[in-house]
């Protein structure tokens, strides 16, 4: 690692970023995680493991920063450069995929809208209580479908390492396709130390639990 100890750890991680010594970066960001926001740390962390060109921490990292919120192009640019240079970008549209891609906040947002339009019709018009629990109701559903049906039936997951793909839950099914490092995938069910991937179809099947990051 470069001597670059100034005793301001901030200074020290762009003096280390600047001469290109990601490893040492990447502990000492590590070290001095609480500094950051939790969004940003993981931004940070991803873009070095980008440069070490540990592609599964990179985007899991990043991946993480953009669930949190960080969906600018610094992080979007990041993780489509990971998708095109390293051929893991999927050609299988996907409902479930595009929704677990959308940040809880925004559910729980919608929600709140929907239950404050809900509280002023009631306060203006006075209808009846029948209806505005039915307005009560359907302004919940962003955020039960987002708690409730997405988190509960799937699961968001990067491939760590390339992995074989099994058909069943034991490496003693047939494996005729192989998951890449970087991968983003969708887990739906789990047997034991296996998970089956249900998106991309691509990769449809069962991979060892050790392969993959949940985020």
């Amino acid at each position: 690692m470069s001597d670059t100890n100034t005793g301001n750890p901030l200074k020290e991680l762009e003096d280390l970023y600047k001469n290109k010594d990601y490893e040492g970066y990447k502990n000492l960001l590590i070290k001095n995680k609480d500094l950051f926001v939790d969004a940003q740390y993981f931004y940070n962390l991803g873009t070095a493991y980008l440069k070490l060109e540990d592609i599964g921490a990179a985007r899991l990292n990043l991946e993480k920063s953009y669930k949190l919120g960080q969906q600018d192009k610094l992080v979007t640019n990041n993780i489509n450069y990971i998708k095109s240079h390293y051929d893991l970008v999927s050609q299988d549209v996907s409902f479930v995929a595009k929704a677990m891609d959308i940040p809880t906040v925004y559910f729980t947002s919608f929600s709140l809208i929907l239950l404050i339009i809900t509280l002023i019709f009631n306060l203006k018009t006075k209808l009846h209580k029948a209806i505005i629990f039915s307005f009560f109701l359907i302004s919940l559903t962003p955020l039960i479908f987002s708690n409730v049906y997405l988190k509960g039936s799937y699961k968001n997951a990067i491939v760590m390492k390339n992995a074989d793909i099994f058909e069943g839950p034991s490496a003693i099914f047939e494996h005729n396709q192989i998951a890449k490092e970087g991968l983003r995938v969708i887990t739906s069910k789990k047997n034991d130390n296996w998970f089956f991937i249900y998106w991309p179809s691509e990769a449809k099947g069962w991979i060892k639990a050790e392969n993959i990051e949940f985020y």
